[in-house]
């Protein structure tokens, strides 16, 4: 991957990783949306252009009724000789207590195979209209925007377990569309 992007992944670093309270503004790359079965994704100062392999609205093969997905977008791509994969996914839960489910969305961006996988992800939980975001605590909305076969995303990435002020926590976005 780019060497911003790589430093994200954990592989390097620097203040070029961005800041947590930087949002992205609408660009061309963001703002236009590219056609079918193909997908834009900006982390930070990376522009990654990918394959969307497919969509889904179908629960996962292993899902059970309390805990499953309700949209799944996978696709992937190369850059600097470096192949990248990017899922999207909503799932739903219900249980702990609560009658009311829990949505939680993410969008992963991942290179690698096996032990040496690593990438960055936005991640957001919602209950009720009420959002949860550890990357980015201002979050009011869905990460996830959904408009017939356009799939859009606004968040705060970084790596796993990371939280918002964190060094390589920077905003991105996707605009991808589904196939035909």
């Amino acid at each position: 991957m780019s060497g911003a992007l790589l430093a994200l992944t954990g592989c390097g670093g620097g203040e070029e990783a961005g800041r947590s309270d930087d949002r992205p503004l609408p660009t061309a790359s963001t703002s236009t949306v590219p056609a079918a079965g193909k997908g834009i994704v900006v982390v930070g100062p990376d522009r990654l252009e990918f394959e969307v392999r497919g969509c889904t609205d179908e629960p996962g093969p292993d899902d059970r009724p309390e805990a499953h997905r309700l949209f799944l977008m996978d696709g992937d791509g190369t850059v600097d000789g470096q192949p990248f994969v990017v899922e999207t996914a909503r799932f739903e839960s219900v249980g702990d207590g609560s009658d009311a489910p829990r949505l939680t969305e993410t969008v992963r961006i991942t290179t690698g195979a096996g032990d040496a996988v690593q990438g960055v992800k936005a991640e957001r939980s919602g209950v009720d209209g009420t959002w949860l975001d550890l990357r980015d605590p201002a979050a009011e909305g869905a990460l996830i925007v959904q408009e017939g076969d356009v799939v859009r995303a606004v968040g705060t990435f970084g790596p796993d377990g990371s939280t918002v002020g964190e060094p390589n926590v920077v905003a991105g976005r996707l605009v991808a569309r589904c196939p035909g």
